[in-house]
């Protein structure tokens, strides 16, 4: 396995070089797409359960508030 001089060095002290890299799907997707894509995964979850979508929003603000702790 080949490394490089960062990955040497850090590596014995817990860093993870790819942990570093991981890409933002995010920042990736143009917003006016990626709406259009979570109304439609909203809409599917109402379609075949209505709860399933209000317990998303209340995942959603547990993600919120763990957030906020750290």
């Amino acid at each position: 396995m080949h490394q490089n001089a960062f990955s040497e060095k850090l590596t014995p002290l817990g860093f993870k070089m790819f942990d570093m890299l991981v890409v933002d799907l995010m920042h990736e997707v143009e917003l006016g797409v990626w709406k259009a894509v979570f109304i439609h995964l909203l809409r599917l979850l109402e379609c075949h359960n209505e709860s399933l979508k209000h317990e998303m929003d209340r995942r959603q603000v547990l993600i919120g508030f763990l957030e906020a702790r750290h």
